[in-house]
């Protein structure tokens, strides 16, 4: 009986550790949450970036004059004449 008190002592002692292996373990943890999220955060800046630019692109591309231009350009086409129109009834 005059042992119990080393025993309760080893107890706290292995809780004690216990404890303390988990902590570590938990902030290990919680850094590596944290640089996989700001990697995510950069990734998303990135391509937020990326869609901005295409979405200027777009507009760009869908500018009616910039596409009648490379139309003529490109494929040669043009506005047909009024003697080159023919308008069909059904």
């Amino acid at each position: 009986m005059r042992h119990w008190k080393l025993y309760v002592l080893l107890g706290l002692y292995v809780g004690v550790m216990f404890t303390a292996i988990q902590v570590v373990t938990q902030r290990n943890y919680t850094r590596t949450l944290f640089v996989e999220s700001q990697e995510s955060q950069q990734q998303r800046n990135v391509l937020t970036a990326e869609w901005s630019q295409l979405k200027l692109q777009q507009g760009t591309d869908l500018n009616e004059v910039r596409v009648e231009a490379q139309a003529r350009r490109e494929l040669g086409m043009h506005i047909p004449r009024a003697v080159d129109i023919r308008i069909i009834k059904e």
